[in-house]
């Protein structure tokens, strides 16, 4: 039993007890714990999870587990077990994505509980989220978490003798059934509060045996059905009538663009803040893309990917795809004027990047920020601009610190690059 630390700067052969001493991979971390801790750095972990013993992870960050590549029974599988998946960290995240396997997450045996928080499903070939189909699997408790494209999101079949669920703050989007408990024996006690359900035909199904500690204060939005056993209730006045939910709503949550995973609230969104999950704006394309807009401009002026180049001495270089300084002794490159969805407080602005000579460039690969011949800037505004906006200052800030925050539902980044060391 032991703590340990993993990072995408470790080795395997390290022995774990400090970030300076971190393994690379989870699977490693996993078993030099035993029963104990894991703590996770931020990054892409092409891997999957299992667990055998009593385990506490954590993740340091955001922590993305891809499963390209490789072949998975689960992507996460808990076996006899206890497993508690958390932040270590506020800003603590784990994304699951990209696994080919029916269930994302595997829950077996006997476990005396497990806990999920801060965790985003993210569907691919996966039918089912969470599944408990074998031996009995006690008291899942789910805070704020995400299950996004699944047929079935929490799935607990015949097999299971009793399955208690406990769902805070998640989101339900896009699927057939958000949450299904048809167990053969026992009474499987639901509590579901705060959770928003989007898009589903049906959000909740469980036989008569259910025991409902709580169902109150969720937000549906086309949803078909709600389902008790042998009732189907087709609206949720009916719901409501049959002692259900008696203070839940009917109503858009407006996500941004969902379709495309990025579920921050648009500022006329009806949810409350205590309301479904904290709203994540999550990645698509490449590792490091943001929302798809961080595209690096071919050449000067604009283009379809958004950005802006005034003076034409940044480009793309062809072979890495990083930006370049070819022209004169500085240039510059605006981003796109991005909508968050909803007011933000942003006080960090993550680069990667490596000094060359005589150009500067940014790698996204290596972290060796040199500011003295790079300045990045940030603004932000409650009301959208445009994107050469004269009017709203800039603020300068260090890549990779924190920063006094500033407020906006409406950012800009612009990066000016430097041939020489001229900026003090």
């Amino acid at each position: 039993m032991a703590t340990i630390f993993c990072s995408k700067s470790g080795s395997d052969a390290n022995n774990g007890s400090t970030y300076a001493l971190s393994k690379l991979t989870i699977g490693a971390s996993i078993t030099a714990a035993g029963s104990g801790t894991v703590i996770i750095g931020s990054g892409l972990y092409n891997e999957k999870i299992t667990t055998t013993s009593a385990l506490l992870l954590y993740f340091d960050g955001v922590v993305v587990l891809d499963g390209t590549g490789i072949t998975t029974n689960s992507a996460i599988n808990i076996g006899n077990s206890t497993a508690t998946l958390a932040p270590y960290t506020s800003g603590g995240v784990l994304i699951v994505q990209n696994h080919n396997a029916t269930n994302l997450v595997a829950v077996q045996g006997a476990g005396a509980g497990q806990v999920f928080q801060n965790v985003i499903f993210l569907s691919s070939a996966n039918s089912v989220g969470i599944s408990m189909a074998f031996g009995y699997a006690a008291n899942i408790f789910l805070y704020n978490c995400l299950f996004s494209g699944f047929t079935t999101a929490i799935y607990a079949a015949s097999g299971v003798t009793a399955t208690p669920i406990t769902c805070y703050n998640c989101t339900f989007y896009n699927g057939t059934t958000a949450i299904l408990l048809s167990p053969a024996g026992g009474s499987p006690a639901m509590t579901l509060a705060n959770n928003i359900f989007s898009n589903f035909t049906t959000a909740w199904s469980f036989t008569a045996a259910a025991v409902i500690t709580t169902i109150n204060l969720n937000q549906y939005y086309n949803i078909t059905n709600w389902v008790k056993g042998a009732s189907t209730y087709t609206t949720l006045p009916q719901v409501q009538a049959a002692g259900y939910d008696s203070l839940s709503a009917v109503s858009d949550p407006q996500f941004t663009d969902a379709a495309n995973n990025i579920f921050y609230l648009k500022a006329q969104s009806s949810v409350s803040p205590t309301v479904g999950m904290y709203p994540y704006g999550l990645t698509r394309g490449a590792a490091n893309d943001v929302g798809g807009l961080w595209h690096i401009i071919p050449g000067a002026g604009y283009d379809n990917s958004g950005w802006y180049n005034p003076d034409g001495n940044i480009t793309k270089n062809g072979t890495t795809g990083y930006f370049e300084l070819t022209g004169g002794s500085s240039g510059v490159v605006w981003s796109p004027v991005m909508n968050l969805g909803m007011v933000q407080s942003i006080s960090q602005l993550n680069i990667e990047s490596i000094q060359t000579f005589p150009t500067n460039m940014i790698d996204s690969t290596l972290a060796d920020v040199r500011p003295n011949y790079q300045t990045s800037e940030i603004r932000a505004s409650n009301s959208s601009f445009n994107q050469n906006d004269g009017t709203i200052a800039w603020v300068t800030v260090k890549n990779n610190l924190p920063f006094t925050s500033i407020t906006g539902q409406y950012v800009q980044v612009r990066f000016t690059l430097t041939s020489a060391d001229v900026q003090g």
